[in-house]
C-alpha cells in the first residue's frame, strides 16, 4: 500500500491543479479549447478512479495478509494447547485479558496492541520442545526438568524471530518470564527494561494459572490470587500493572467477549486433542496383549465391550494388569479407586502387593483431590508424577521407596467407575512400552477416556461401582505445597 502513496498523490495533485487552472479561466477559453481540456479532465477522473482502486485492493490484501498471520497464529495456539493438557484454554484467555489490561494502562499503538495480542496466544510456543510428562507432571519439577521447562521462553522467542511479524512479538515471548527485581529468567533484566507488553502478560499468566485446576491442588479464588499478585507486586511484578490489574479485575474477567472468545478456542483445541487422542489409539488398537507385545490382532479377536454392572469386569482386569507388572517391575504397586458416587470420593478397592495391601486397602481420596482424584475428576491421563501427591507419607513406607505414578481414569459408557494407579520405584515411572499395555489390558475391559470435555467439571459425575468398600479411611496428607503459577 505504501507503494501506491506516491503514484497517488502525484495523481491527484495534478488532477486537482488542472481542475483549479481551468475553472479561474473558463471565462477566457474557447469552445475549442474545452474540446481539448475536457477528455484529458475525464482522463484524470479515470486514473484517479483507478488509483482509488488500486489503494482499496491494497488494503483488501494487507486485510487478508492480517488475517492469515492471526489464522497462523491460532492454529500453533491450538497445537500448543493440545499439547499441554493440564492447562487447556489457558492461551487464550491470557489474550483476552492481557489485551484489555493493556488498554486499562494507556496502550494506544495499534502496533502494540496487535504484537500483545499475538504474543499472548503464542508466549508458550516454545513448551512444543518440552516433554509432555514435564508439562503434564501435577508434581513439582526436579531441578533438571524446570531448566528444561524454563527454556520454553528462549525457544519460543527463537522460533518467532524467523518469522517477520510486522510488530514486536518476538521480545514479549522471549521476556515474559522476567522479574521486576531481575531475578527471572532468560537473561535477568530488570524493571523498565522488561517491554511492557511482557509485563502485561507476566500478570494475566500468573493469575490465569492460580486461578485454574490442577492436579495438586484446585484452583483458587479470585481473591486468593489477588492476594498472592499483591504479595509478588514490586518484586516480580511491575507494580502499576499489577494495580491496575486488580482495580480492573472483575470487569476485565466477567467481560462477556471474553467469555465467548473463550469457549470458542476451547471448543477448537476440543477437536485437536480429540484427533491426537484418536491418532494415539488408532496406533495401538491393533495390538494384541501378549508375550510378543507387536503381534497384529485380527478384526475378529476384538473383545466385546464390558458392562458397568458386570462385577467381575473390574477384578478380572485389575488381575491381569497385577499379573503382567509382576514380570515387568517387581516392585510395582498397583491400586483400583473405585468411584463412590454418593460420597463424591475413591476408595481404594484392590492392591496388588500383598504386603502392603493393610496400607492402602479401603483408603480414600476425595474426588477432585490428590493425583488420583484428579486424574478421576477430569479423566486425564497422568504419567511420571510424584506418589507423595497420592499417599504423602505413605510413599516412603516401601523398599524401596516408591518414587513415580502413572494413573489412568477408568471410563464405560461415559461413566467414571474408578482410577487405576501404578506405583513404581523407578523414577522413570513405567516405559512407553509398559504404559500401553496397560491401557489395553484396561481397554480389555473398560473404556478409559484422556479427555473430560464431554463431562462439565461443575456437572456430578453419574456411577454405580460395584465394590462399594466400607468404612473407608482418608489417606494421610501430602507434605504441604507452596502454591505457585
Amino acid at each position: 500500500m505504501r507503494d501506491q502513496i506516491p503514484h497517488t498523490g502525484l495523481n491527484f495533485f495534478a488532477t486537482y491543479s488542472f481542475a483549479v487552472l481551468l475553472v479561474l479561466n473558463i471565462e477566457n477559453l474557447s469552445f475549442a479549447a474545452l474540446g481539448v481540456f475536457a477528455p484529458l479532465l475525464a482522463l484524470s477522473y479515470v486514473s484517479s478512479k483507478l488509483s482509488a482502486t488500486r489503494v482499496e485492493e491494497s488494503n483488501t490484501h494487507l486485510n487478508e495478509l492480517s488475517h492469515l498471520y492471526l489464522s497462523t497464529i491460532e492454529a500453533l495456539a491450538m497445537a500448543i494447547d493440545a499439547k499441554d493438557q493440564v492447562t487447556s484454554g489457558h492461551i487464550r484467555r491470557v489474550q483476552v485479558h492481557s489485551v484489555a489490561l493493556a488498554q486499562e494502562l494507556g496502550v494506544r499503538d495499534e502496533r502494540e496492541l496487535k504484537a500483545i495480542e499475538a504474543a499472548a496466544l503464542l508466549h508458550d510456543l516454545g513448551k512444543l520442545a518440552v516433554p509432555e510428562y514435564i508439562l503434564n507432571k501435577p508434581g513439582k519439577l526436579t531441578p533438571v526438568e524446570f531448566e528444561q521447562m524454563k527454556t520454553h521462553a528462549a525457544v519460543g522467542a527463537d522460533i518467532l524471530a524467523s518469522i517477520d511479524f510486522p510488530y514486536p512479538v518476538e521480545s514479549i515471548v522471549r521476556y515474559h518470564h522476567e522479574m521486576w527485581n531481575g531475578k527471572g529468567y532468560p537473561q535477568g533484566i530488570s524493571g523498565e527494561a522488561i517491554p511492557i507488553g511482557a509485563r502485561i502478560l507476566s500478570v494475566v499468566d500468573c493469575y490465569d494459572a492460580l486461578t485454574s485446576d490442577r492436579p495438586y491442588r484446585r484452583a483458587l479464588t479470585r481473591e486468593q490470587a489477588t492476594a498472592v499478585l499483591t504479595e509478588r507486586r514490586g518484586s516480580q511484578y511491575d507494580p502499576r500493572v499489577v494495580d491496575t490489574f486488580i482495580a480492573a479485575r472483575d470487569r476485565l474477567i466477567d467481560a462477556s467477549d471474553s467469555r465467548a472468545l473463550a469457549e470458542s478456542h476451547l471448543a477448537k483445541a476440543a477437536e485437536i486433542r480429540e484427533m491426537v487422542a484418536g491418532t494415539k489409539a488408532d496406533a495401538v488398537s491393533g495390538v494384541r496383549i501378549s508375550q510378543d507385545i507387536d503381534e497384529p490382532v485380527e478384526q475378529d479377536d476384538s473383545p466385546s465391550p464390558p458392562r458397568v454392572d458386570d462385577e467381575g469386569c473390574v477384578l478380572l482386569t485389575f488381575q491381569a494388569i497385577a499379573r503382567y507388572l509382576e514380570t515387568v517391575v517387581p516392585d510395582a504397586v498397583a491400586v483400583v479407586y473405585t468411584h463412590q458416587v454418593d460420597e463424591a470420593r475413591l476408595v481404594a478397592s484392590h492392591v496388588s502387593s500383598r504386603e502392603h495391601e493393610f496400607l492402602l486397602r479401603d483408603a480414600s481420596i476425595v474426588l477432585g483431590e490428590r493425583l488420583s482424584g484428579w486424574v478421576g475428576a477430569n479423566r486425564k491421563m497422568i504419567v511420571n508424577s510424584d506418589p507423595a501427591l497420592d499417599l504423602g507419607d505413605l510413599a516412603g513406607a516401601w523398599v524401596p521407596r516408591l518414587r513415580s505414578t502413572f494413573s489412568t481414569p477408568l471410563v464405560s459408557d461415559d461413566t467414571l467407575v474408578g482410577v487405576l494407579t501404578v506405583y513404581t520405584p523407578d523414577r522413570q515411572g513405567l516405559t512407553c512400552r509398559q504404559i500401553r499395555t496397560v491401557t489395553l489390558l484396561v481397554a480389555d475391559g473398560l473404556v478409559p477416556t484422556t479427555d473430560a470435555a464431554s463431562t462439565p467439571r461443575d456437572e456430578p459425575m453419574v456411577a454405580a461401582s460395584p465394590f462399594a468398600a466400607s468404612g473407608p479411611r482418608a489417606v494421610p496428607s501430602p507434605r504441604p505445597r507452596s502454591v505457585s503459577a
